[in-house]
């Protein structure tokens, strides 16, 4: 458990512990024999974080934790995924969780390992609107040009759209740009 008054030491200990580890051996073949399958060989990955208890109904943490794109190779790969669990430790994170009264242990982090793709436009749609709600039965759509970290980052200013659900009996429509 973090304690709230030594927080930055706190993380940092944690922080450090994770990235000066080295991978359990298992993990490592596991991870090596999937990246040199036909669909990894020779291309750049993105290595995104994911927390299990990441979004709910009374918090959300889009965006705090780390994405590393464009790796390349094994050695990168396997340092990008120590990043993204040791981001799972980071001040705000963790201050995050004190301020929403979540727990500070036993956190859980799954990595996507993904195929790059370098985008032209990216989005992302929120079937509850991270900061206030949205109308009953609609979806909120923002996207940005080029890669969806200047979105999911607030580096770029997203075009944002609300969209009434697709019903069985008519379309998706735009309510509001």
């Amino acid at each position: 458990t973090v304690d709230a008054d030594h927080l930055e030491e706190c993380t940092s200990r944690a922080q450090s512990a994770i990235l000066k580890a080295s991978l359990p051996p298992d993990l490592q073949q596991l991870i090596n024999a999937r990246l040199n399958t036909l669909l990894f060989s020779n291309c750049f990955v993105a290595v995104r974080s994911s927390a299990t208890d990441e979004d709910s109904a009374s918090h959300s943490f889009a965006g705090q934790f780390e994405t590393y794109l464009f790796q390349k190779g094994q050695p990168a790969i396997m340092d990008a995924i120590k990043k993204c669990w040791a981001s799972s430790f980071s001040m705000r994170v963790m201050q995050h969780r004190i301020d929403c009264g979540l727990p500070t242990n036993n956190i859980a982090m799954a990595v996507v390992v993904q195929v790059m793709v370098n985008s032209e436009t990216s989005g992302v749609a929120f079937s509850r609107h991270p900061l206030k709600p949205v109308t009953e039965g609609s979806v909120l759509v923002e996207a940005v040009y080029g890669l969806g970290e200047g979105l999911v980052s607030g580096e770029l200013e997203a075009d944002s759209y609300e969209i009434l659900n697709v019903s069985h009996n008519r379309l998706a429509e735009v309510t509001t740009k």
